[in-house]
């Protein structure tokens, strides 16, 4: 049995719903043309946002990693 007072490996409800979001920005983003040429994983943890993957260029770096620090419900982005 899992105590309770163990951190969890999964992610709570307000995690998948802030990974959703942002991925659904950057679809919009994309759908816009503002991105292109991208591969990226995003996962939440405790409100933790963690990127990984390739992008274009610097500045579709700058516009993912402000897509992500905007979304509510993030503390943190780490790339």
């Amino acid at each position: 049995p899992v105590s309770g007072s163990e951190p969890s490996d999964e992610p709570s409800a307000q995690d998948v719903a802030v990974t959703d979001t942002i991925i659904g920005k950057l679809q919009q983003s994309k759908s816009s043309g503002a991105l292109r040429g991208f591969d990226l994983d995003v996962s939440t943890i405790q409100g933790d946002v963690w990127l990984k993957g390739s992008v274009a260029n610097q500045a579709q770096k700058d516009l993912i990693l402000d897509i992500a620090r905007r979304t509510r419900g993030v503390a943190r982005v780490i790339d």
